[in-house]
């Protein structure tokens, strides 16, 4: 791995096409740079798809999708060398967790529950957990069929009291939204940002730059790609929609994103077994490990 970068990076990997476990193969690995250092932390995971790690608490929060339609989902957590997993979140209280956002000023955790038809909000040991945010009723079997309900993607601008969140719709089936809405004080109706997106998936917001990055897993020509959106304001949230910009494509099937905003580049990962470094300013794009057996999800990154 090139360039100024370090610090570690952890990653998921689905476990999808461990033929013999595809749904309980899941893996939290460790990126070492300058040589790459692959360490596996921890195993036998029921789909793991998004992580964060916590400066404050040095530990790695993931979560477990679990089984295929059924209420299942988890919210586990570790030690960084992958000792002490405990879980957060058992199986019951959350559907199908994909995306994490941790507010490490207010010791909360905010988790995109697919299935669930929600964003929780709970502290960082689990506790007092609540729906922020319901686009439905999981128990309606309507709601609960409609894609266009599904949340998977979550980011926090802690600076403004902002959330983010995605809604993907069908696969490839360019009904993809965008969402914010103030934390403490909810709109009846949240702000919709864009809309008709491919399949946008997981979010990550620049507090300083006002800018909103995420990864769209569609198709081409706008999907399979990294995209930046620039606000004016946040408080109130002002956007021009025609600023929305696609940074980088060709992708296979991309979900992961974590950004380093001092040295302005990103981690991006998807499910044709890739990481790579994206260049936020020219767009430049560098595949930095690949492993065709790994099916790569959530991402983050902490200095060690």
């Amino acid at each position: 791995m090139n360039g100024k970068e370090k610090s570690t990076i952890f990653a998921l990997d689905l476990g999808a096409k461990q033929l013999e476990a595809p749904l309980t193969s899941g893996r939290v690995i460790s990126f070492g740079f300058s040589p790459v250092q692959k360490k596996t932390l921890v195993k036998d995971q029921p789909l793991p798809d998004g992580i964060q790690f916590s400066s404050t608490q040095q530990r790695l929060y993931w979560t477990n999708m679990g089984s295929f339609g059924n209420n299942d989902g988890q919210v586990m957590a570790s030690n960084i060398d992958g000792s002490e997993v405990t879980t957060i979140l058992p199986k019951g209280e959350v559907y199908t967790p994909k995306q994490l956002a941790i507010d490490e000023s207010r010791g909360k955790l905010y988790v995109a529950d697919r299935e669930g038809l929600r964003i929780l909000c709970c502290n960082l040991d689990g506790s007092s957990v609540e729906a922020l945010i319901a686009t439905g009723d999981w128990r309606n079997p309507e709601h609960l069929n409609d894609t266009s309900r599904w949340c998977v993607g979550v980011a926090l601008s802690p600076r403004t009291g902002t959330i983010f969140w995605s809604q993907k719709g069908g696969a490839r089936g360019n009904q993809g939204r965008l969402f914010c809405s103030h934390i403490g004080m909810p709109r009846k109706e949240p702000d919709v940002i864009l809309i008709n997106l491919a399949e946008p998936l997981d979010l990550y917001f620049d507090d300083e730059r006002n800018i909103l990055y995420w990864t769209d897993r569609g198709e081409l020509p706008f999907g399979n790609s990294l995209n930046e959106l620039e606000f004016d304001t946040l408080d109130p949230p002002s956007w021009d929609p025609s600023k929305h910009k696609i940074l980088a494509g060709n992708f296979h099937d991309p979900i992961g994103l974590v950004v380093n905003t001092v040295d302005r580049y990103a981690y991006v990962t998807d499910m044709g077994g890739s990481i790579y470094k994206c260049n936020l300013v020219d767009g430049g794009k560098e595949r930095i490990y690949h492993d065709e057996r790994c099916a790569f999800s959530g991402i983050t990154r902490c200095n060690l």
